[in-house]
């Protein structure tokens, strides 16, 4: 799956590095829009100015901006999120994120960031939610 980033630096090779920082692979890339494979679980890309990126699934084109958060949902639960919105359990940080991703999204008027996980919580938590 490949996905449009616009990159804001000069042109240069980029190092693809695996969870342990081990290297995986390289791309080059240049300032503008560069269309570039979603980044593998546990993998992030790393430019010559020491930014750390990730290629996120999702919509439209992928400001940098919005790639320099390491966003991962596999280990959130639904249930938590359903609690915070009910108030019977305080914001956690991964809460906090789901939403910062989830807003974005609503902002954005479409699915444009879609981390691992991010869809299967939106998911469990809308599917029982009935208009009246």
């Amino acid at each position: 799956m490949l996905r449009v980033l616009n990159y804001p630096y000069a042109e240069q090779d980029i190092k693809v590095l695996d969870r342990y920082g081990n290297l995986r692979g390289s791309l080059h890339i240049q300032q503008g829009e560069n269309t570039l494979p979603i980044t593998p679980y546990g993998c992030h890309l790393k430019d010559s100015l020491g930014n750390v990126f990730f290629i996120y699934a999702g919509e439209g084109v992928l400001e940098f901006s919005d790639a320099l958060k390491h966003y991962d949902f596999v280990a959130l639960e639904p249930i938590l999120v359903e609690l915070f919105l009910s108030g019977q359990t305080p914001l956690q940080e991964s809460i906090k994120e789901w939403f910062a991703v989830y807003d974005l999204n609503i902002a954005k008027g479409r699915e444009y960031l879609l981390p691992n996980g991010f869809k299967e919580i939106e998911h469990a938590i809308l599917k029982d939610f009935t208009w009246q």
